[in-house]
């Protein structure tokens, strides 16, 4: 695999100061879709491919099970133990590859100098495709190692666990880490071997190719991985996939509450997280959440951590999670417990009104400016653009000019729209507001059982079980987006 032709296929004509172009759709049939740009602004020997082969809902998707993801782990670490032969090689040629497991099937990605870059993809391709596990003792092995793993999530920081409870609560696929470790012992090795055949008997194919190849490159490259998987195409209703559930208007309190003890019974510290989700999915109203978040961080930082002292661990700002953005925080603290923690953000939060409020119009558009900066800051990179297509695309909506579209809605932004959307969507009496509290509490404290045990603050909605939680809650339609199609319309439909 190693290099020997480093001839820039196109030269560089893309001005680095606008926005990169696109890729296109070059083939679009019942089993693949594929996109593919050719690098004409980097000027780099080098190529990317990044393939998601999705599975049907019966082994993937919103409905995985601890089970599923056990046999996924241990197909994986198979995988990976039978690709190590390429390992060195691979890495000597400056190849790059990684193979995973996500909600939706198989992802492989493949990166290096672009010469020997197809060749390196057909042979791991069809390692794969061939593989099935054989070993009894491998097996052991494999299961010894994702045990040990799995084990370690109970040493993971409270904030973390906390963040994690609350996607149980708000996810599908959800499960703890203890769930798929109790499954791993009941597998065997007939059944991971059944398992692997049914992973790849159905599939679709989705993909992304840039770089320094050309498009007939592109083509007969997915034309080997189309013979060497051979799977069935999957219609798209049937094809897995994630969901994000639309959490409950709770005008008071803490909102949806998940109080959880912490998985180490060593640790000394209690965490909170905090999620204001933000159901309304136009751009305006979620670049009105990250124009809040930015405010509020270093003002939540500042109250928490250096006025109060609660712990070392303090943060606030905006997250984008399926379609949505959210107002999140966190703190961590080994002084005080979870209840109090608790008490102090949502004092915070309340405050926070009057900040917005008095923040001048220069102060307002310096946020706004700084957030449209980094919107509009363009790729120095071919793996940043690569990567940043990649994200539009695995997740189905193929807004490759997101940032400039938020960037205009920023632009449009006013003081009172922020305000209008703190109130609805962050404070008390909020006709939006659908807040998830995760309160994780320390067992060194002797009062934390008595603590859990009493009622939520009043107003709140109590979680008693994360999973009967998520099936009353309704899922978010998900977002399909339309890929560029090529003014030359009769390449696509199929193979060729």
């Amino acid at each position: 695999f190693i290099p020997s032709d480093f001839t820039l296929k196109t030269k560089p004509t893309e001005d680095l100061s606008v926005a990169p172009a696109p890729p296109d759709m070059i083939i679009d049939s019942d089993a693949w879709r594929v996109h593919f740009k050719k690098d004409n602004r980097y000027g780099q020997p080098k190529a990317y491919a990044f393939l998601q082969i999705s599975q049907g809902q019966d082994l993937f998707g919103e409905g995985t099970t601890p089970h599923t993801s056990a046999l996924a782990r241990l197909l994986k670490a198979s995988l990976q133990d039978a690709l190590n032969e390429y390992s060195y090689d691979a890495a000597v040629a400056g190849l790059q590859y990684s193979v995973s497991f996500t909600t939706r099937g198989i992802a492989l990605s493949f990166s290096g100098y672009n010469d020997k870059l197809p060749a390196f993809i057909e042979t791991v391709a069809a390692s794969l495709a061939s593989h099935v596990p054989s070993s009894e003792e491998k097996l052991q092995r494999f299961k010894d190692t994702i045990v040990r793993d799995l084990s370690s999530f109970k040493t993971e920081l409270p904030y973390k666990h906390a963040s994690f409870f609350a996607a149980l609560c708000k996810n599908l696929p959800g499960y703890l880490q203890s769930q798929v470790q109790e499954e791993v012992d009941k597998i065997s090795l007939a059944e991971l071997q059944a398992w692997t055949h049914a992973v790849w008997k159905r599939g679709y194919g989705e993909a992304l190719i840039q770089g320094n190849m050309l498009e007939s490159d592109a083509r007969a490259l997915i034309k080997s991985c189309e013979k060497t998987f051979k799977f069935d195409p999957i219609p798209e209703p049937e094809r897995a996939w994630p969901a994000l559930v639309q959490l409950p208007v709770v005008k008071d309190g803490y909102g949806s509450v998940l109080r959880m003890a912490e998985p180490n019974p060593t640790e000394t510290n209690s965490a909170v997280y905090i999620q204001f989700q933000n159901a309304d999915r136009e751009v305006e109203s979620q670049v009105a959440m990250e124009v809040i978040g930015a405010v509020m961080e270093q003002p939540f930082y500042n109250s928490l951590r250096t006025q109060q002292q609660l712990g070392y661990i303090v943060f606030a700002g905006s997250k984008a999670e399926g379609g949505t953005r959210s107002l999140v925080m966190t703190v961590q603290s080994s002084i005080a417990n979870a209840d109090y923690l608790a008490e102090r953000m949502f004092e915070f939060i309340e405050s926070f009104d009057t900040t917005l409020q008095a923040m001048s119009d220069e102060q307002f558009k310096a946020y706004v400016s700084g957030l449209v900066d980094q919107k509009l800051e363009k790729d120095k990179k071919l793996t940043s653009e690569t990567l940043r297509h990649w994200g539009e695309i695995v997740e189905g909506e193929y807004r490759y000019n997101r940032d400039e579209k938020e960037a205009a809605a920023l632009k449009q932004l006013t003081r009172d729209k922020i305000l209008l959307t703190y109130r609805s969507v962050v404070k008390s009496g909020g006709e939006q507001r659908r807040p998830l509290t995760s309160m994780v509490y320390t067992l060194t404290d002797p009062k934390t059982k008595e603590r859990m045990a009493a009622p939520v603050k009043t107003g709140s909605l109590a979680i008693s079980d994360p999973k009967e939680f998520l099936a009353q809650q309704t899922k978010f339609p998900r977002i399909k987006g339309t890929p560029p199609i090529p003014l030359d319309i009769e390449r696509i439909g199929g193979l060729v």
